[in-house]
């Protein structure tokens, strides 16, 4: 199946990420989780990443640009406390979330 939007979700591992993956791929979206905790997560592509950690966070992105050659929605589904880099990954995630969008 040809994809034609690719998005990536934070908080992947966990099971709200899952369920969305599964929505989006329900609406013919490629899901890509990124998360923290390696485990099963099924047919869908996982890149472990600590969304706190912003160098980590924007090599991960461009490991998934790079791959699939392009990113259009974005979903901040982690859950967790920033406290290095806050301003930082501040920006990031509101960048990412910028993107957000579902078919209708």
């Amino acid at each position: 199946m040809k994809h034609r939007k690719i998005a990536v979700i934070s908080g992947g591992g966990g099971s709200l990420g899952l369920s969305i993956a599964k929505y989006l791929t329900e609406s013919g979206i490629k899901p890509v989780l990124i998360g923290r905790r390696k485990g099963n997560h099924g047919e869908f592509d996982f890149y472990q990443c600590d969304i706190t950690n912003y160098d980590e966070t924007e090599r991960t992105i461009n490991q998934i640009v790079d791959k699939y050659k392009k990113l259009d929605i974005a979903i901040h589904g982690a859950a967790s406390k920033i406290r290095r880099n806050s301003e930082k990954i501040l920006r990031l995630v509101c960048l990412v979330d910028l993107i957000f969008s579902l078919p209708r």
